[in-house]
């Protein structure tokens, strides 16, 4: 089987430290061990800086530059208008039919643009296309993420061409629902599969923490602190807890606040310090 990844997601600025690029490396990690002897793997990205990138952190495998035109090596976005898309899609179209590509897989909408899928005909080109689609949110809180109008744009073509893909995954029965909701996906393309946590082991700091110690019992939140997460809910929530609880437990949150002021005011609030 010969299979094209989009690999972006981890050689990108904006995704590799987050979420979604340990989602696409802990996926291509376990395609890569899964490999047969037949079986050809293209980590394929839309820059030679990101080709490069990716092929430093997989010598082994073959980095590929899928070129859209020279414009959008300045300016991601600027490729989502114009005569650019054909141009892309056929140069999409191409490295797929030349290398027999039987699967293409994207773990994210940001990287190979998917408004190419509908340049591709598939009357010659006989690829499986893959998406996962990790939730529909803009669409739940339309007044939060779509009233800028070109964010807008560029998330309605990217909902519109999951119709020209073969199957989708997603990882909750709720993001199902939604996606059959907000996009119009028949059932059938949609495949749930849940995302699982990374066991880490790590030596033991020397250091003693300054917020909690051995003995202690802790809940742990750990991510981003952007307005969908509701951090600020998660403190109140905990707020309500029964007394025996907040004194058994404490509140550890773990990730890079861009406003703690929000926050301390609701610790100060309910005297939770």
């Amino acid at each position: 089987m010969n299979i094209a990844f989009d690999a972006t997601s981890i050689s990108s600025i904006s995704s590799s430290g987050r979420g979604i690029g340990k989602y696409a490396t802990r996926i291509l990690d376990k395609l890569i061990e899964s490999l047969g002897e037949n079986d050809k793997l293209y980590l394929l990205s839309y820059s030679i800086k990101h080709s490069k990138i990716i092929q430093e952190k997989y010598p082994n495998i073959e980095a590929r530059v899928i070129y859209l035109g020279a414009e959008v090596f300045n300016d991601y976005y600027s490729f989502m208008y114009g005569d650019l898309r054909k141009k892309g899609g056929a140069s999409l179209e191409l490295f797929l039919i030349s290398n027999e590509i039987d699967v293409f897989f994207s773990p994210w909408h940001s990287g190979i643009p998917y408004n190419l899928f509908k340049y591709i005909d598939k009357h010659i080109c006989k690829t499986k296309f893959v998406l996962t689609v990790h939730d529909m949110i803009p669409y739940v809180f339309p007044n939060i993420y779509l009233v800028n109008t070109v964010n807008k744009k560029l998330l309605d073509e990217a909902k519109e061409m999951l119709h020209y893909v073969d199957c989708v995954i997603t990882i909750s029965e709720s993001a199902k629902a939604d996606i059959i909701k907000y996009a119009e996906i028949h059932e059938e393309k949609i495949k749930v599969i849940y995302e699982a946590g990374e066991v880490l082991e790590y030596e033991k700091d020397e250091k003693e923490s300054f917020f909690v110690k051995d003995s202690e019992k802790y809940i742990l939140y750990t991510g981003g602190d952007d307005w969908r997460k509701n951090i600020k809910g998660l403190i109140e929530a905990y707020n309500l807890c029964d007394k025996d609880i907040k004194e058994n437990y404490k509140l550890v949150i773990v990730c890079k606040l861009h406003n703690r002021v929000q926050y301390d005011e609701i610790i100060f609030k309910y005297n939770l310090i």
